[in-house]
């Protein structure tokens, strides 16, 4: 009996350390190796990023929650110091329950999307990258249908090649492997334009730059203290980075 048990045991610490070398391998494997034949980008973000979305986000919040209680100026300017996980302990939400406010504040946010505007500046960078035959998309944790609806409305779905919605709540890395892969994009040489801290990590983690945004969902301070590739205030400074 003892030798059949040390045996299994050996054997899974055996696969164990497999399982280990293929990750490790398997993770140094990335679209950031250089390939010429791929294709560089320009990825969008959505919420905060192409549109002014945050007063929407809030009253969906406020509907969902059936609060009576409304956040005042100062405590959303507080709260967009902090990330995600920060905010729901802020407003006492619960981690695991995340993932469900954000499946069904999607579903809500359609009833607000008609008070969304697109953040002034924000057409001319497109049709500017657009003129110069630069690859874009939308990569947005907000649903598909949504963006793609929006952008309809606004006469700015010709500018993207492909809009990708529900990327992760708390990291984005998985869904831009997906578009490399789909799409056949190069990290190297991309960017990513977001305007949360969690845009940061993830496009840093797939090996992309990222140009931050500060007239998004988090504050200058928030993004600067990620360390961005570049940080801009205006549109007019965010095509500047995009096109030297």
């Amino acid at each position: 009996m003892y030798f059949h048990r040390s045996l299994i045991l050996r054997i899974l610490q055996a696969a164990r350390n497999s399982y280990r070398l293929i990750f490790i391998v398997q993770a140094n494997i990335t679209p950031t190796c250089y390939n010429p034949d791929m294709k560089r980008a320009v990825i969008f973000d959505f919420d905060g990023t192409i549109v002014d979305s945050l007063h929407a986000v809030i009253k969906v919040f406020e509907d969902m929650t059936k609060t009576r209680y409304h956040l005042k100026p100062e405590e959303i300017e507080e709260l967009q110091h902090k990330d995600l996980l920060q905010i729901a302990l802020e407003l006492n939400i619960p981690k695991w329950k995340i993932p469900w406010l954000i499946i069904k504040g999607r579903r809500m946010f359609r009833a607000h999307m008609r008070s969304v505007k697109v953040h002034t500046g924000i057409p001319e960078v497109l049709r500017a990258l657009a003129e110069k035959e630069v690859l874009l998309f939308v990569l947005s944790s907000n649903s598909k249908s949504n963006v793609q609806k929006y952008l309809s409305w606004n006469g700015l779905d010709t500018y993207f090649k492909n809009v990708y919605g529900n990327a992760g709540v708390l990291g984005k890395a998985r869904k831009l492997h997906t578009l490399f892969k789909n799409e056949g994009v190069q990290a190297e040489g991309s960017w990513y334009v977001g305007d949360e801290t969690r845009d940061i990590v993830g496009a840093h983690a797939v090996g992309m730059k990222i140009v931050a945004v500060s007239w998004g969902y988090n504050s200058r301070r928030a993004l600067a203290d990620k360390s961005p590739d570049a940080l801009v205030d205006t549109p007019t400074e965010l095509l500047r980075t995009l096109t030297k």
